[in-house]
């Protein structure tokens, strides 16, 4: 667990992948119900949330950090995981409106694999690149005290 756990990482990538699982196998229970309403709360807040503390408090510290340096690494990786928020966003607003509502569950349960499984990928790979390689590379680079200020 690094400094930098946040809800994306912490509930929705295992939240879909559990939820993935469960479809596949053909589990459309009340419990597989409970889980799309998580997602459906959870999701939006969860990714704007995150994009913004990347945008506007992870990255600027990390190009300060940089000052005087050649910072063409953390460029590529902001832009890398902006264009995958992005995708992130676009396969969500796909997804959304399949989703049925409180009440109801999903009425094609197969449609809806179809769009949770490449989100949930899409997800994993994302959260599992911030954890693998960015947190590690700011938690080097950057003063325990600016640290102490990220952290959620």
């Amino acid at each position: 667990m690094t400094a930098f756990d946040d809800a994306l990482s912490h509930e929705i990538a295992p939240l879909l992948a559990s939820l993935t699982a469960r479809l596949r196998a053909g589990t459309g229970d009340a419990e597989a119900h409970r889980m799309l309403q998580r997602l459906r709360e959870a999701f939006p807040p969860a990714l704007a949330s995150h994009g913004e503390w990347l945008a506007t408090a992870l990255f600027p510290a990390l190009y300060e950090s940089m000052a005087g340096s050649d910072a063409v690494c953390i460029r590529e990786m902001e832009s890398g995981l902006r264009e995958g928020h992005r995708s992130l966003s676009a396969q969500w607003h796909a997804l959304e409106p399949m989703l049925g509502d409180d009440a109801s569950p999903p009425s094609d349960a197969e449609a809806v694999l179809a769009h949770i499984e490449p989100l949930a990928a899409l997800c994993a790979r994302q959260t599992a690149f911030e954890q693998d390689e960015l947190f590690p590379m700011a938690e080097r680079l950057l003063s325990d005290e600016v640290l102490a200020r990220l952290r959620p």
